[in-house]
């Protein structure tokens, strides 16, 4: 259950998230994430988007799309990377 409410909160973030750096400049964005952990599922296509894939160093995002831990959660460790209908559908169900 804390599994799961943990990536319903994940989830709302990310919506936010997104829609927040969506709002910003390109050079904003790279301000507000410098120094920053930066959460999202296929991240690499939001940072490919936004023109920020050298503003945000690999060791400072966190996709949960490759998640072991999360595939593993939902049964889908088999996976080399997972979907977020599938990952929501199999841990909140």
């Amino acid at each position: 259950m804390q599994a799961a409410c943990i990536l319903s909160a994940v989830l709302a973030l990310m919506t936010i998230s997104v829609s927040v750096l969506s709002l910003l400049s390109t050079v904003q964005c790279t301000f507000v994430c410098q120094g920053k952990v930066v959460v999202g599922h296929a991240l690499h296509n939001d940072l490919s988007v936004l023109g920020m894939e050298d503003f945000v160093p690999p060791g400072m995002r966190r996709d949960t799309s490759q998640c072991f831990q999360l595939r593993e959660l939902a049964g889908l460790a088999h996976r080399p990377v997972a979907s977020l209908r599938a990952l929501a559908l199999a841990i909140l169900g």
